[in-house]
């Protein structure tokens, strides 16, 4: 059977469409079949509808924003909602949302951020000035402790444990290494 010049263009057509359109992927509204693992955006990211730049933007994930990672496909993380770039995200492996702090027993200690992110303030307020923040697994020494009038326990942090404190930051985002 001869093929005409309008049915080969319409094949053609629809050969070299089917290469630029994404391939299908698991829809990232459906719940994960395994283990969630959780990402930190490390930046404002846009959240597309599909893998690729010019997807549509369903919504903006803000910097420090905490999403479930349920696929990877080459670049590309599956959350909920649709698709995020690989380079945007920070995963935190082993983040557990509801987990508890360990308080610190001595000092010097070593403590590892269990939140999402650490802010270290100039003193012992979450008033104080920002100093610097430091992101999920970062670690830190313990050179002194604090409770505030409202009950808070607050740590003064260090980069080494000789060192003088960098500032304050609340107990409660990290734990005991």
């Amino acid at each position: 059977m001869p093929l005409s010049r309008r049915h080969f263009l319409i094949y053609a057509g629809a050969t070299a469409l089917a290469a630029v359109l994404p391939a299908r992927f698991p829809d990232p509204t459906e719940s994960p079949a395994s283990e969630v693992l959780f990402g930190r955006a490390l930046e404002a990211v846009p959240l597309r509808r599909w893998r690729a730049d010019d997807a549509p933007v369903v919504r903006v994930l803000w910097p420090d924003d905490v999403v479930a990672l349920w696929a990877q496909v080459g670049g590309w993380y599956g959350v909920p909602g649709g698709y995020v770039p690989c380079t945007a995200v920070c995963p935190m492996p082993g983040y557990d949302p509801a987990a508890v702090a360990l308080p610190v027993e001595r000092i010097p200690a070593r403590i590892a951020v269990i939140a999402p992110i650490a802010v270290v303030r100039a003193w012992a307020s979450e008033t104080a000035p920002v100093i610097a923040r430091r992101g999920y697994g970062n670690v830190c020494h313990v050179v002194d402790r604090l409770q505030d009038a409202a009950g808070a326990l607050w740590y003064a942090v260090s980069r080494l444990p000789q060192d003088h404190p960098l500032g304050w930051t609340p107990a409660a985002r990290w734990s005991a290494v």
